[in-house]
């Protein structure tokens, strides 16, 4: 593996341990703001009454945690690598099946748990970044119209690395 995505996923790893560390201490905003994107709402009502579209209607993951939730997703989304316009229904949408899973399990919505919610999410994403690192996770090229194979995306990696020490220097 190259040097540079080898980099990325420690950084990437280092910083989720920070977020499991902050997720056990409760040390997290509980705000007023609910996520949605990439086909998934998190909310704490239940999903309005769809009107007849073209477009399939968004999935909501509903929690009496939607704002602690959301956070733990936007935490990720910035830190986490590679995740682009292609890959993030995968993504969020694993992320999502988690968390209703986590609920599905419970016998009431009562028992729901904000730290037991947070850490089963946050568990999933580094399965996925485990996956990443050991399947080889490829980029999207977006000219070609596919997936690059994992030589030229580490190719690409190297070569970004490369662009990136020029620029500083």
């Amino acid at each position: 593996m190259p040097e540079f995505e080898t980099l990325q996923f420690d950084r990437t790893r280092k910083e989720l341990v920070e977020l499991e560390k902050r997720i056990t201490r409760s040390d997290y905003p509980h705000g007023n703001k609910e996520w949605g994107g990439a086909d998934i709402v998190i909310s704490s009502n239940d999903p309005p009454k769809s009107e007849p579209s073209f477009y399939p209607d968004p999935r909501y993951v509903v929690t009496r945690f939607s704002h602690e939730l959301s956070w733990l997703f936007e935490s990720l989304r910035d830190i986490f690598p590679y995740i682009d316009y292609v890959n993030k229904y995968d993504f969020y949408g694993r992320l999502a099946d988690t968390a209703d899973h986590y609920k599905k399990q419970l016998e009431s919505k009562t028992e729901e748990n904000e730290q037991d919610l947070l850490l089963a999410v946050l568990n999933d994403a580094i399965s996925i970044l485990n996956e990443m690192e050991e399947e080889g996770y490829l980029i999207y090229e977006s000219e070609s119209k596919g997936y690059l194979g994992i030589e030229k995306t580490n190719q690409y990696l190297l070569d970004l690395k490369r662009r990136s020490r020029k620029r500083r220097n």
